[in-house]
């Protein structure tokens, strides 16, 4: 064979392997592999969608294999469905749903027969985590970016990414400015308040009615103000129009940015047409540099405490509105340490257990973008997306504060500790290590400490009765010493009691 026929072999035989499937999963909202919602609740459906890339696929239609195996890696789906090719695109969905609360992997294989002879046979396989969750979770995002996968908002949304990030399960909002801005007629103001926030509430209910259909709805920037300042009452009027809007139009999504202390009267308003109220806390560079704040955990409880936590606005009860903190990632990234930014989340899970998720505002940095700046705001933004996950997704295992105690008995004291499970699923085994005076008294085991929308469902009682105690003050701990699956929060508590026998 001469050279020329062994190339003209050589192609015509790479020609025909180079048709070829191929899907993803990351980054997320771009992916082939997705689910819709991202956060399906227990018992309720969730789509699970397949989109193939296929290059030079000659057949209308190609077949994937669609698993969910549980933690415990048990099969409970297992199915082969037909994508029709369109466009270069297969694609196709199941529906899924489970009694179970738990975290779930999605394994999805093209062409599992092997039919379709492929230049690549190494990006058929593809899986994917799925939470089926026991409690209403939110993770809202200032705009779309590669390293996020928890998210159930988007508030900065173009037009022309709607349909695709509704696709992936996601609530897409336009952002608009919505009160306490700096942009009205600080003159009109000055002579003719009345009128001028009257015309300011109408502009507002003009935006937030808009009749274009592929609206979900909208993400508010820049309410709140100082008490009896005028950008309070510019905010004050904004969610008058809100609340014109809402109950125009009940279906409209509308997550407000809210910075500063909130109070009564745009509480009220908030209660009334708010789906996510946005609490903005920029601890690592905002509340430091222009109030020289010290301590920015204070900051936190002020935000809540005692406003909205006495006018129980942190869930939905009997309105639509869920507060979240709103935490930053990117105005100034070199101010931001990794650990520290988990001791936040850390610290707003322990004072706010109840609080269902996070927000995190990710634009306008206002540093030098080095390279090494760059680098360390992606590592800022996954290790935020890992935290919604570790931390409200997954079991998340706490000793919270006054959660030990006493009880005397005819037969003796019982000590008793509450475990909490603060997190989205239920969790595996957890077993603690019961302490007197620093000596091991006893064990405590549970096989799981379930999930749940309140303290009447999401903890047990481990109890451990106590041995005959000289009379006198005695120091009574107890440890988490196992968890199979899920985060600790706080996993030691203590307390010093007087036993008189």
């Amino acid at each position: 064979m001469n050279l020329k026929m062994f190339v003209l072999l050589l192609v015509l035989t790479c020609s025909c392997f180079a048709q070829n499937l191929a899907i993803k999963t990351s980054p997320y909202l771009q992916s082939g592999l997705y689910t819709r919602p991202v956060l399906p609740e227990e018992g309720k459906p969730v789509k699970i969608v397949v989109r193939a890339a296929c290059n030079k696929i000659k057949e209308k239609s190609v077949s994937a294999r669609i698993e969910i195996i549980s933690r415990d890696n048990q099969q409970v789906e297992n199915k082969i469905i037909s994508l029709p090719v369109t466009n270069k695109i297969a694609a196709g969905e199941i529906d899924f749903s489970s009694k179970h609360n738990g975290i779930y992997t999605v394994k999805v294989t093209l062409d599992p027969e092997n039919k379709i002879k492929e230049s690549n046979e190494n990006d058929n396989v593809y899986t994917l985590i799925l939470p089926i969750v026991k409690r209403k979770l939110n993770f809202a995002w200032w705009v779309e970016n590669p390293q996020v996968r928890w998210a159930t908002c988007i508030t900065t949304v173009e037009q022309k990414d709607v349909a695709r990030i509704k696709e992936h399960g996601v609530i897409p909002l336009r952002w608009v400015w919505g009160g306490a801005s700096w942009r009205y007629n600080k003159k009109k103001a000055a002579t003719q308040p009345a009128q001028l926030l009257q015309e300011l509430e109408e502009k507002f209910y003009k935006i937030y009615s808009s009749p274009e259909k592929w609206l979900r709805g909208f993400g508010i920037d820049e309410t709140g103000g100082y008490g009896g300042a005028f950008q309070e009452k510019t905010s004050i009027a904004s969610m008058k129009a809100l609340v014109r809007a809402k109950k125009k139009m009940p279906e409209r999504f509308f997550a407000v940015w809210h910075s500063g202390g909130v109070r009564a009267e745009l509480a009220k308003h908030y209660r009334n047409a708010c789906d996510l109220l946005l609490l903005e806390l920029y601890p690592w560079w905002y509340i430091p540099h222009y109030l020289g704040t010290d301590d920015i955990y204070q900051m936190v409880r002020n935000r809540l405490d005692p406003f909205l936590r006495g006018n129980d606005m942190i869930v939905s009860t009997g309105h639509s509105c869920y507060t979240l903190i709103a935490l930053s990632t990117s105005i100034h990234p070199d101010y931001v340490d990794l650990g520290e930014q988990e001791q936040m989340v850390r610290f707003i899970r322990r004072i706010c257990p109840e609080m269902r998720g996070l927000a995190w505002y990710t634009g306008s940095m206002m540093c030098k973008r080095t390279k090494q700046i760059l680098e360390h705001n992606s590592e800022i933004l996954r290790n935020a997306d890992r935290l919604d996950f570790e931390y409200y997704i997954k079991p998340c295992i706490t000793l919270m504060r006054e959660s030990m105690w006493i009880t005397r008995t005819k037969e003796g004291n019982i000590l008793t500790v509450a475990v909490s499970n603060i997190g989205g699923v239920d969790s595996g085994k957890v077993a603690i290590k019961f302490l007197c005076d620093g000596k091991k008294i006893g064990v405590g085991q549970v096989a799981k400490i379930p999930a749940g929308r309140n303290r009447t469902e999401d903890r047990v009682l481990m109890k451990c009765r106590l041995p005959k105690l000289s009379r006198g003050m005695h120091k009574f701990a107890a440890k988490i010493v196992e968890v199979e699956y899920g985060t600790v929060l706080d996993g030691t508590i203590g307390m010093d009691r007087m036993i008189r026998n």
